[in-house]
Parts: structure tokens; C-alpha cells; sequence
């Protein structure tokens, strides 16, 4: 366990800081972005904290990760001490349109300074693909599989669908 931080002590931290710091919302984001970095740009080096071991300072802040990293944020932003600090929060629903159908209403990637969002509704869906859902879901659908094992069409039965809203797939590419 991390050493716990009230907000106003980490923005110390990160000021006096040499290091390059990205302050995610939790655990497993932490995981994520080092996987990726590991993966991806091996050589840097850099602190991912987490808010979930930053003590809010409010109602709002106490039980909300999001909405700690957008008060440190908004504390810092366009203030040269903190070029070294960036943010990632998880996008979640903002601009999407839920009915029977998921749109994702976002014209751009949302960047504000060294704040960054995440494209779809959290880090964890940059690992989701339609094959991977068809696998994962291969015990309640119907699938013609070619001999080598390959999955060439599946039919999902009406029970995972009974009550599952319909998604609109869009790929990210970069």
C-alpha cells in the first residue's frame, strides 16, 4: 500500500518532483499504463500514481477518483511547476447517447493541457475486440467454426441478449 496523500500534500509532491508522474484512477489503470509502457517504450521511466491513495478533501473528492484527478487538475493546469505531471481519467459516459442503441457522440479526442481522457469508456476497453467478446462469450452463443478451430461466425443466444443494449463498434485507430 502506497503512502496516503491528502490532495494539497501530493500537489506538493509532484511540484518538487523530478520525475515525469501520470496520476491514474486506480489499481488496475496503474497495471494498464505500465503494461503498455513496458510494451510500447521500454526505456522511459516514469512514477504512475494512483488516486485511489490520495485523500479527497470534500464530499465529492472523498469517494470519487475521477473527480480528484480533475480538482488536481484544475490546480495545476498552466502552471509550468507541474510540466512533468499528466492526467488520464477513464471517459466513461461523457458523450455517449444510451438507448437502444450506444453512440458515441465525440467528435475528437478530449485533451485539456497534460489532461487526457480516454477514448472509450475506460482503459480497459483498448484490450476488448469483437473476436475477443465472441470468445469470451462462446459458452452462451452458437458458432460455425472452421476446421482449424477459427471462428467464422457466431449467433449469440437470446439469453445474453435478453436484456444487453446494442453497441455501435467503432475502432480507434490512431
Amino acid at each position: 500500500m502506497e503512502l496516503k496523500y491528502d490532495i494539497s500534500k501530493f500537489i506538493a509532491a509532484s511540484k518538487m518532483s523530478s520525475k515525469i508522474r501520470v496520476l491514474v484512477e486506480g489499481k488496475d489503470d496503474r497495471g494498464h499504463i505500465l503494461n503498455l509502457l513496458n510494451l510500447l517504450a521500454p526505456k522511459v521511466r516514469l512514477k504512475v500514481d494512483i488516486a485511489v491513495d490520495i485523500l479527497g478533501d470534500c464530499k465529492l473528492t472523498a469517494s470519487n477518483n475521477r473527480a480528484k484527478i480533475e480538482k488536481i487538475h484544475g490546480q495545476c493546469k498552466g502552471n509550468e511547476s507541474y510540466r512533468r505531471l499528466f492526467f488520464l481519467c477513464d471517459r466513461e459516459f461523457r458523450n455517449f447517447v444510451i438507448g437502444g442503441l450506444v453512440e458515441d457522440k465525440s467528435v475528437d479526442h478530449e485533451v485539456d493541457g497534460n489532461m487526457s481522457w480516454t477514448l472509450g469508456h475506460s482503459i480497459e476497453n483498448y484490450f476488448l475486440s469483437p473476436h475477443m467478446l465472441s470468445e469470451g462469450a462462446a459458452a452462451e452463443t452458437e458458432c460455425n467454426t472452421h476446421p482449424c478451430g477459427k471462428v467464422l461466425r457466431c449467433h449469440i443466444t437470446n439469453s445474453v441478449l435478453k436484456n444487453a443494449p446494442r453497441f455501435k463498434w467503432v475502432s480507434y485507430m490512431a
